[in-house]
């Protein structure tokens, strides 16, 4: 069965547009543009191995993401990634229940890691 992560992001942001490309290429990924969708699919789509989700203005989707992640006992266990340029929400996206957190401004590679970490 291949490994399904949904990617939450800002489709305005050509860089995680990219992003989303290079991902296809190895993973399945569903993608979700906003709060709305990424929640029905993360009920929906109880099958999921990993949820990515981008924490960058205008729309900071990561946050109501991990909220509806962790406020439902049957998916509250899917690791979660918090994707930002932001490096000072860090500490903030992690006690809110982000497994990990990836700076973009970082390596790609290391976000590639960590996904192989939870994958």
């Amino acid at each position: 069965m291949a490994k399904k992560i949904l990617f939450v992001y800002d489709d305005e942001d050509e860089i995680l547009e990219e992003l989303a490309l290079e991902l296809n290429l190895q993973y399945d990924i569903m993608e979700a543009h906003d709060v709305k969708t990424a929640i029905k699919l993360l009920k929906e789509i109880r099958i999921l191995t990993l949820v990515i989700a981008d924490y960058s203005p205008p729309k900071y989707l990561a946050s109501s993401v991990l909220e509806a992640l962790k406020a439902d006992s049957v998916i509250i266990d899917i690791p979660f990634i918090a994707v930002s340029y932001i490096l000072e929400q860090k500490d903030r996206l992690i006690k809110a229940g982000a497994d990990t957190f990836y700076w973009r401004i970082d390596n790609r590679k290391n976000l590639f890691d960590k996904i192989r970490q939870f994958i």
